[in-house]
C-alpha cells in the first residue's frame, strides 16, 4: 500500500486549485452534491489555474442535483463552454471523494460552510488514485440540458430584452444567496414581470433552451399571481388569442429583484 507523506492541516479547495497550477487536469471525484457545488462555484469565482481542465466524476444522483440547482448548473455550463470542466457519471459506487493532480492527493472533508482537505504529496499515490478513479472506472459523459450563464442571458435578451436578462441574472444570484428556495421558473417569471415581458416569449425561450418547460412557467406565474406579486394584462395580436404581458403587482411595482426574491420565497414557502 502506498502511503506517502501526509499532512492533516485543513485547506480550502482554493488551496487545491493553487497546487494544481501548471498541470493540465485536475480529477475531482464527488460523492456528495454539496462538495460538487463548492468545487464548481470555487472554480468559477477564481482566476487560479485558468488553463486547468477539471474532470468531475460523480454518481447520477449528484449530477441530477446539479441539473436541478440552476444557479450552480449554469456556472458549470459556462465552464464547460470554456473547456474548463467536463462531467462524467460513474456507474459503480464511489467509496470516497478525492481530488488528484499528477503529484498530489487531497481527501475533501465537507464542513458546514466550506470544504477542507487532508493532503498527501506523493506522485506514486497520485498515479494509483488516478488509475483507479479515472482509467479503470466505468464512466459516461454527462451533458447538462441548458447552456452556460452568458449564453442563457444572451438568448433571453434577444427573446425579450436586456432588462429581462439583467433582472433574471440578479434574481438567480439573490436566490442563491438565500439558499435557493425558488425554482428557476419562479425567478424567470419575476424577472419577466419586472421588465414587463410577454409570458409567451418568456415561456418559448425557457422551453427552447431547456431551462424549464412552458408548463412550469405557467404554474409559476399562477403561483405568483395568487401571492399578489405578479399580475397580467392582455395584448391583442393580429391572429390568435391575446397574449399576456407580465407586470409586478402594484404593491411591489418598484421593488428590485433581491427583495422580490425574498418576498416570493416567503409567500411560496
Amino acid at each position: 500500500m502506498v502511503t506517502g507523506d501526509s499532512s492533516h492541516a485543513t485547506l480550502t479547495f482554493e488551496g487545491t486549485l493553487e497546487a494544481a497550477r501548471g498541470t493540465d487536469r485536475l480529477l475531482t471525484v464527488c460523492r456528495q452534491y454539496e462538495l460538487l457545488r463548492d468545487v464548481i462555484s470555487t472554480v468559477y469565482d477564481t482566476d487560479v489555474a485558468t488553463d486547468l481542465t477539471l474532470r468531475v466524476v460523480a454518481p447520477k444522483s449528484v449530477l441530477r442535483d446539479l441539473k436541478r440547482d440552476f444557479g450552480i448548473g449554469w456556472l458549470a455550463g459556462e465552464l464547460i463552454a470554456a473547456d474548463r470542466l467536463s462531467l462524467h457519471e460513474a456507474t459503480a459506487d464511489l467509496p470516497t471523494s478525492v481530488f488528484v493532480t499528477e503529484t498530489r492527493v487531497d481527501n475533501p472533508l465537507p464542513l458546514d460552510d466550506r470544504v477542507a482537505s487532508t493532503v498527501a504529496e506523493d506522485e506514486e499515490l497520485a498515479s494509483a488514485v488516478h488509475t483507479t478513479y479515472w482509467e479503470d472506472l466505468d464512466t459516461s459523459a454527462y451533458v447538462l440540458p441548458y447552456p452556460g450563464r452568458e449564453r442563457v442571458l444572451e438568448t433571453l435578451a434577444a427573446e425579450c430584452d436586456d432588462a429581462a436578462a439583467e433582472a433574471f441574472a440578479a434574481g438567480i444570484e439573490a436566490n442563491q444567496e438565500i439558499g435557493g428556495p425558488l425554482t428557476v421558473a419562479v425567478v424567470a417569471i419575476l424577472a419577466g414581470a419586472r421588465s414587463e415581458a410577454l409570458h409567451y416569449d418568456l415561456g418559448k425561450w425557457a422551453d427552447y433552451h431547456q431551462i424549464r418547460s412552458k408548463a412550469s412557467l405557467t404554474r409559476a406565474k399562477q403561483d405568483l399571481v395568487e401571492a399578489d406579486l405578479v399580475r397580467t394584462t392582455k395584448v391583442q395580436i393580429e391572429v390568435g388569442r391575446p397574449r399576456q404581458r407580465l407586470h409586478l403587482d402594484e404593491s411591489v411595482t418598484d421593488a428590485d429583484m433581491e427583495p422580490l426574491v425574498e418576498q416570493a420565497a416567503a409567500a411560496l414557502d
